[in-house]
């Protein structure tokens, strides 16, 4: 630890020199991986801040998402270093800021652009900020891991013996930390889980590996379990979600009496603190238009509920069905400014190689991607609805930079979006957002308590009933046929409900 100190002020003269401030950044935080190791905590802690500083000098210029969301990875492990390090001196406030100063500010960036510049949300939100403006009755339930495995992570292990000490340096410990904000305190804890656990693979990278009750009940035990009597004193919670934790469906999630996490709370998700309360939580000009709802069943006709989703949720909000037809592409940027709801019941598929390029199809051969939302109109809408499989799948890049289509509409504006987690079945999904709409409409009630109740409805749904409602026999077995959570548990709500 002393040799790579001394090494360490002749790299920094000469990185001042180069004027290489992105490898400064790296210089000081290995000074205070040194220190931190001798024992000298205020020093490290100071050097890790000294890291920080310079990250956020070096990135808050940079346009080039590709180019800050790399350097973000090479950066992570100074956050997560120095989240340790405050965890170790029981500094809950100082660990709190440093899990928002780690998430990556690429997207942050690109929703200000469509928001007020009145705040830079690369600014990071103060504890105190939170708690005023949360109610009795909301919390916000952060989680952060460290030590994720990344491309590098079997080079590392291949070094020799004698690299021992670079190799500790370059992987801090495995771990997930939750943190639950209310109005009244700031609860932080270690959930008994390797986060490299929830990594997918890339055979089975959507939610639904998930769902088998024996994993929905150690989840719950590790991640709500540490915070269940706070819990029990909230109606509404808002989800940060980290790494792994964005293709976790938490709605699913079980008690020990089997009871989903769904039945105790009203849930919604956001990138970050500060995104949540200072970006998504502006309020937009209201369009002059209601709804906007496009359904369409493929060439082969393999989604035959799409058009009734669609027709059922323009009757319901007094707006305008479009059929997927030749053109909707161009129709639908040119127009979707102009509406305060955006539903689309059509084919999704995420592009894992090329996340932004994931897309919905709107009409014959006409696919609307991420990077055409994020490159097209800008949004006033108070939600999109993408009612299509696997819409809010996201290849979570190194600085947790999440990457697809619902990445694509937030950034274009949109205050919320209601996106899925895997493959939804046709008829269920129309049955559920037939009934979320009729929800939202009642005087009063708000995004996440319209979804709670219309996943609830499908939950308790008998046979008779959904035969009923869509005409013809439920497409599984059972008295209850979309009992199982793979009906209900993939929809997900980002961005920001009143408070």
């Amino acid at each position: 630890a002393q040799q790579c100190l001394v090494l360490d002020h002749d790299a920094r003269a000469l990185a001042e020199q180069l004027g290489r401030r992105e490898i400064m950044a790296l210089i000081a935080y290995r000074e205070g991986h040194a220190l931190e190791r001798l024992g000298h905590l205020t020093a490290a802690h100071e050097r890790y801040e000294q890291a920080m500083v310079t990250i956020e000098a070096v990135r808050e210029p940079l346009h080039d998402q590709s180019l800050l969301i790399s350097l973000m990875g090479r950066w992570q492990l100074v956050y997560e270093s120095a989240l340790h390090l405050a965890l170790e001196a029981d500094d809950h406030e100082g660990a709190f800021l440093i899990t928002e100063r780690a998430r990556a500010r690429a997207f942050a960036n690109q929703l200000a652009q469509h928001g007020t510049q009145a705040s830079s949300p690369t600014i990071p939100i103060t504890l105190a900020e939170v708690q005023s403006r949360l109610s009795k009755t909301t919390g916000i339930l952060s989680y952060f891991c460290t030590g994720l495995r990344g491309p590098e992570t079997s080079l590392l292990q291949a070094m020799p013996i004698e690299a021992d000490g670079l190799r500790v340096c370059m992987t801090p410990p495995a771990a997930l930390i939750g943190m639950l904000l209310t109005q009244n305190g700031l609860k932080i804890f270690h959930a008994p889980l390797d986060p490299n656990m929830l990594q997918g693979s890339a055979g089975r990278n959507d939610g639904t590996r998930f769902l088998a009750p024996a994993i929905l009940h150690r989840l719950y035990t590790a991640l709500i379990t540490p915070v269940a009597w706070e819990l029990n004193h909230l109606q509404h919670v808002h989800i940060i979600p980290h790494g792994p934790l964005h293709q976790l469906p938490f709605a699913a999630l079980l008690n020990a009496d089997n009871q989903p996490l769904l039945s105790q709370l009203q849930i919604a998700y956001a990138p970050s603190v500060s995104v949540l309360l200072r970006t998504l939580a502006r309020k937009a000009a209201t369009p002059a238009q209601i709804c906007l709802a496009l359904g369409y069943a493929g060439l082969d006709n393999n989604l035959p509920h799409a058009r009734a989703e669609a027709q059922s949720v323009a009757s319901i909000l007094g707006g305008e069905y479009w059929p997927g037809q030749p053109g909707m592409r161009v129709a639908f940027l040119r127009s979707a400014g102009h509406y305060r709801y955006l539903h689309l019941a059509c084919h999704g598929e995420f592009n894992l190689d090329d996340p932004l390029d994931s897309w919905l199809e709107l009409g014959p051969h006409e696919r609307l991607s991420a990077n055409d939302m994020l490159n097209g109109p800008t949004l006033s809408t108070d939600l999109v609805t993408l009612s299509a499989c696997r819409s809010g799948l996201s290849r979570v890049l190194r600085g947790d930079e999440p990457m697809g289509l619902a990445r694509g509409f937030l950034g274009a504006g949109a205050r919320a979006v209601l996106v899925t987690l895997w493959r939804v079945e046709d008829s269920s999904a129309r049955l559920l957002m037939t009934r979320f709409y009729t929800e939202l409409k009642r005087e009063g009630a708000r995004l996440p308590e319209a979804l709670q109740a219309a996943q609830q409805f499908v939950c308790a749904l008998s046979r008779a009933e959904a035969h009923n409602l869509l005409g013809q026999e439920p497409p599984t077995e059972g008295e209850y046929p979309f009992a199982e959570a793979y009906f209900w548990a993939a929809y997900m709500l980002i961005g920001n409900f009143e408070m």
